[in-house]
Formats: C-alpha cells, structure tokens, sequence
C-alpha cells in the first residue's frame, strides 16, 4: 500500500514538472510576440509584458511548491556556474535595494518585476530543462522570431506606405501623424523601435544558421525560409549597427560550424540566404516614396558612415556626456531601475533628448550604480566562459549562442535593446542554457 502511494506521488510530481515545461514553452514564444511594447497582437506596452509575467510566476511557483529536486540541482554547480547563479541574484538585489531609493519608486517597480521574472526564469529552465531540451528551446525561438519579421515585412510593404498614401490624399491633418509617416519606414516589428527589433533579431540569427546548415533534404529547406525573412527583417530594421554586426557574425558563425561541416556546406547556403534577404530589401526599398529613399541614401552615404559629424554620433555622444553625469552624481545606487529617462533632464548635455542612453552599460550604472554593473558584468562574463566551455566540448549551440551573446554585448553598448523586457528575458533564457551546458555530464 505504501509504495502505491509513494508511485502515485511520484507520477504526480512528474506530471506537474511536464506542465511547468510546457508553460515554460508557451513563455519561449510568446514573450517575444508580446512583451516587445508595441501594440500588434492588441496588447499595450504593459499588457504582454504582465500577461507573461504571470505565466512565469505561475511555472516558478509550480516547480518550487512541487519538484523536490531543487537542492540537487543546484549542489553540483561548478566555479563559473557559481558565478553566473550568483551574479544574477546579487544583480536583482541590488536592483531591488535601488527601488526603495529611487527618484521615482513607481517606475523602478516595472522594471524590478521584469528583473524578478527574469531570474525566475533562469533558474525555473536550469532545474526543470536538459540538454536535450535547448534545441526546441532555440526552434521555438526562431518561429517567434519569423512572426516578428513576418510583421516588420507588412510594415515596410503595406502599411507604412498605405499610411504615407492616405497622407498624400489629405484625409490626415494631424501635424504629429504627418511627420511619422513621412518618417517612419523602418520595420519595427513588435518592438518599440527598429533598433531593439534589430537587437532582438541578432540574438537569434545565428542559431538559425546553425538549423539550416545541419539538416538534410527538405528539413534544410524548411529552416532556410526561416532564416531568409528573419535577415530580410533585420535588413529592413535599416539600422546600421545592427546591419554590422549581422555582417561581422557570419565568419564567427563560419568558424563554429567548421568545427563539423565541410566549407561549402556551410558558406553556400549563408551566402544564398544574405544575398537573397540583401536583393528583397532592395525590391522594398524601390517601392518607398523619393523621401524615404533619400533619408535612406543619406543614412548610408559614406560621409554619413565614416565622418563623425553625423547627426546619430553627435547625439550618441551627447547621449553619452548626459549618462556619465549622472553617474558622475549617482555613483553608488544609481537614480532607481528604470528611471535614466528622468533623471537625465537635470544633466542634459546638448540639444538631443532621449529617455534612453543609447548604451547599456552607461544607462545601467546610471540607473542601480557601479556594484550593479559589476554584477551585470560578471553574468554576462559567466555566461561566455560556460559558452566557450560547451563549445570545446562538442555544443554547436553553445557557439552559436556565444556569437549571438557577443552581438548583445556590442549592440547594447550603441543602442538600448535591453530596455525590452523580451531581451533581457532572452538573455537570462540563454544565462540558463549556459548553465545547462556547464552541466559536466555533457555528451555529444
């Protein structure tokens, strides 16, 4: 009788693990579709973003109340595992500590749920995942990541310039609309802005390659579609350092898969696929209006790219001198998560205003101060040395993470991407998987 009792427990405790896993899938690909702060899909900037918070705290609190093997998932980590678990808790206390000396204690709470989840997330994928389990995890990735493209390939085809041809024919006479149509021809999928699309889609690119490169026969064509419109996306993003970086990834993505598959396996379906994504993006561009190709010409002229008196490297550089004052002023706690947008008016170098710094690093020490990036650091650190160690070992994701983790790492440091809840839930998500791969029992 007692060993009945003892199995149907158990069968219980399995059951519950399967629906937290499954939860934890459904979070893998929705979050990008709703937490990114557009309105697409009819959420608001807030909504997706709770409506996966939720979720995340429903599959954390199942697997802490139900799953017993918590400790034992935990006691074997190895020194650089060590370091990203704690990391990751010491950079969420010293978020939360930042919140209650805040200048502005409402808008750090958003931020600290986001933070909360995130580390939620990380350890709910470390103790409930196994290795087996990263592929679906990247796949799952990748159709989410389709349907963002799929949205910023309508926008830049159909509904920008419907907007723009509604405008020509007068029937909008809002002066605020007007300039955003004339303006606004960049895919933003379902972000807030073509940058952080641009930053999202590099953190996922480079496992695409990894799917298309491995597969034979028809599978092989089923993921280059993928890959195709997931770089068409990028390109019509039209942001230039993410354009770049997409560029400068490709030799690292060569490099890791040579490790496996012959040289033209892997250099011909690449070379197919960013011409073939350059070609269709050029066919777009011919569609624009003589406005939008010519803030495309001058965004991309040579004088533009290589001379510093461009308009976006004076206002980075402005948005620089604003962010290092406050730091200047804040050094230790920083102004509270969340609040850079605020803080910065009181030390605004130049004309240019921005709610963002246009780099990570200077808005994240802004904002919780020096321990906080120090903590932020020594993640992203661990991360990358787990990485590396998966990849020595054989793990093909391991070093296409490790190439997507290095775009991150440059792409934030010019832009503001990880001001999306969805990519820090990503870059915990791959904090995770790294945790994964560090496990010692990995096996080819």
């Amino acid at each position: 009788m007692n060993t009945d009792i003892i199995s149907i427990l158990n069968k219980d405790v399995l059951s519950i693990k399967d629906i937290s896993k499954y939860i934890l899938y459904l979070i893998v690909f929705l979050f990008p579709l709703s937490a990114g702060g557009n309105t697409w899909f009819g959420f608001g900037s807030t909504t997706g973003i709770f409506l996966i918070e939720t979720m995340i705290a429903i599959a954390g609190l199942m697997i802490l109340g139900f799953y017993n093997g918590l400790f034992e998932a935990i006691r074997g980590l190895s020194c650089f595992q060590w370091l990203v678990f704690l990391s990751a808790l010491i950079y969420l206390a010293i978020n939360i500590i930042s919140m209650f000396l805040s200048i502005s204690t409402f808008k750090s709470e958003g931020l600290v749920f986001v933070y909360i989840s995130a580390v939620i997330l990380f350890f709910s994928f470390y103790v409930t995942f196994d290795k087996a389990d990263i592929n679906t995890l990247l796949i799952l990735l990748v159709v989410a990541c389709v349907i963002v493209s799929g949205i910023g390939i309508y926008q830049t085809v159909y509904w920008f310039p419907h907007l723009l041809a509604i405008y020509r024919g007068n029937k909008i006479n809002n002066p605020d609309i007007i300039n955003l149509i004339k303006s606004t021809f960049r895919a933003m999928g379902t972000f807030e802005h073509p940058n952080v699309m641009a930053g999202f889609l590099l953190m996922i690119i480079p496992s695409t390659y990894l799917f298309v490169i491995e597969k034979q026969g028809y599978s092989k064509y089923l993921f280059s579609i993928p890959t195709f419109l997931i770089t068409l996306g990028l390109f019509i993003t039209y942001s230039r350092a993410g354009i770049f970086l997409y560029a400068l990834s490709l030799p690292f993505i060569f490099l890791v898969l040579r490790k496996r598959f012959s040289f033209i396996r892997i250099l011909l379906p690449i070379a197919v696929i960013a011409v073939l994504a350059g070609v269709s993006s050029g066919i777009i561009i011919s569609t624009y209006s003589s406005h939008n190709k010519q803030t495309l010409i001058n965004k991309y002229s040579p004088s533009k790219l290589l001379v510093t008196n461009n308009m976006s490297f004076i206002a980075r550089e402005n948005y620089d001198i604003s962010a290092l004052r406050v730091i200047k002023h804040n050094l230790w706690i920083g102004t509270g998560p969340g609040t850079y947008g605020i803080a910065v008016r009181r030390y605004q170098a130049g004309a240019f205003y921005s709610k963002h710094a246009h780099n990570n690093y200077l808005e994240l020490t802004s904002e919780i101060g020096v321990f906080g990036l120090i903590a932020y650091l020594l993640f992203i650190i661990g991360i990358f040395i787990l990485l590396i160690q998966g990849l020595k070992q054989g793990s093909l994701p391991a070093g296409m993470i490790l190439v997507s983790m290095g775009s991150f790492a440059v792409h934030t440091a010019v832009d503001f991407d990880y001001s999306s809840p969805a990519i820090v839930w990503v870059l915990f998500l791959y904090g995770a998987i790294a945790l994964l791969l560090g496990r010692r029992d990995y096996e080819t």
